[in-house]
């Protein structure tokens, strides 16, 4: 262990930050209820609380900015590099990144929600990446990618919620026609959470 970083803290009044977790007790707010047949307030004790894991924001925040998916206002912001890679890759890419960080934290967290921006950081991250490798802009990107599942010729054309959003293309392998699917928020929630309950 580190001596510099290695410390002892009181989790009833102040939060640890531990392996990319900020973790504290959470006291448990004192209730009040109506009697029944009385409109008397009655304070309901409550003695114990829980300890809360929730992912270390600061942390994951200076990761983003120092690979480049977001700007230091917090907004997404598209990959350079990547924009060499043909479109099916960059997909690939950022699917894999975000079942990463959504698999490190899934099963410890407290609310799984907690994961939400950064998964709106790193979706949007990959289609601003796309609109700079086609020279164009993010709402022809969605125009072009987003409306329509091509996987599922019975899908229509209509514009879809931002967490139904898929931005799909196809590509060849073997002389067979594939598809890479950006995996959007309820997709990848649905896959982390069957892995927590696990």
């Amino acid at each position: 262990l580190s001596s510099n970083k290695t410390k002892i803290t009181d989790l009833y009044k102040k939060k640890a930050n531990f392996l990319g977790f900020e973790i504290f007790y959470q006291r448990n707010k004192l209730n009040r209820k109506v009697n029944k047949g009385s409109e008397t307030l009655a304070p309901v004790t409550q003695r114990f609380g829980t300890m809360e894991y929730h992912p270390d924001t600061d942390r994951i925040e200076q990761r983003f900015i120092l690979k480049k998916y977001m700007t230091k206002n917090g907004t997404p912001r598209e990959i350079g590099f990547l924009t060499a890679l043909q479109d099916h890759e960059i997909i690939t890419k950022y699917n894999q990144f975000m079942l990463g960080i959504g698999n490190y934290y899934i099963r410890q967290i407290s609310y799984p929600s907690r994961l939400c921006r950064w998964f709106y950081i790193l979706y949007y991250s990959c289609i601003k990446t796309l609109a700079t490798k086609h020279k164009t802009s993010v709402k022809d990107i969605i125009k072009t990618y987003g409306h329509l599942d091509l996987s599922n010729p019975t899908v229509n054309k209509r514009k879809p919620a931002a967490t139904d959003l898929r931005i799909i293309t196809s590509y060849k392998r073997n002389n067979q026609k594939k598809y890479a699917i950006l995996l959007n928020y309820k997709e990848i929630m649905f896959q982390l959470l069957q892995i927590k309950e696990k």
